[in-house]
């Protein structure tokens, strides 16, 4: 069914006159009798007695109008929620994090996104840098924060952190007064870390 068209139809059931609801949806009178007549021929009935001197609704008119409006409500209010989705206001957002922003940075980015869209709910995952590029490719989640940039062209990446990276020696390793080690240094040592694959 054509919404404009019932629009038209309760525009002029609450007028009951055809000049008047013309008027009220800016436009001609003729264009919006045939709409009616149309919308007539659509459902099957009459939805007005028409005379030279007045306009009346039918019984099927009556029927019609209440559920007519009702839908043209909740078009109206689909309508407002798909373009606060469009603009961000509500919706899910789904958002992959490293566990080590958890302390610091993710809180401070929910909160900040919470001030500006308060609607947005969020599906939050705890994933590997690596882990977000692939979840990002797929779909599975719409952003990540990650600790490696990502060396792909089709992913849009922002700093929003620079940290220092700390090694823990023994105090009697050559290394330990150092004030800074480069890796160079860190060569030939043997290190406990991350698993590369995972922690790249």
């Amino acid at each position: 069914m054509d919404l404009r068209r019932l629009r038209y139809f309760v525009t002029v059931a609450e007028e009951l006159h055809f000049g008047r609801a013309a008027d009220r949806l800016h436009m001609a009178q003729p264009p919006l009798s045939q709409q009616i007549r149309r919308l007539e021929a659509d459902i099957g009935f009459d939805l007005f007695d028409r005379t030279t001197r007045r306009v009346a609704l039918t019984q099927e008119g009556i029927a019609l109008l209440p559920e007519a409006r009702d839908l043209l409500a909740r078009d109206q209010s689909l309508e407002r929620h798909i373009d606060h989705i469009a603009r961000g206001d509500s919706g899910l957002l789904r958002l992959g994090f490293v566990d080590s922003s958890s302390y610091d940075v993710l809180p401070r980015f929910l909160r900040s996104y919470r001030s500006l869209y308060p609607k947005v709910t969020y599906e939050l995952v705890t994933m590997s840098s690596d882990a977000q590029v692939a979840a990002l490719h797929e779909g599975t989640i719409d952003g990540g924060i990650a600790r490696t940039r990502a060396n792909d062209t089709a992913l849009t990446a922002t700093l929003i952190l620079r940290e220092s990276l700390f090694v823990a020696l023994g105090a009697d390793h050559p290394l330990a007064e150092a004030a800074e080690i480069s890796l160079t240094e860190l060569g030939s040592e043997p290190l406990i870390g991350f698993n590369r694959e995972t922690s790249p």
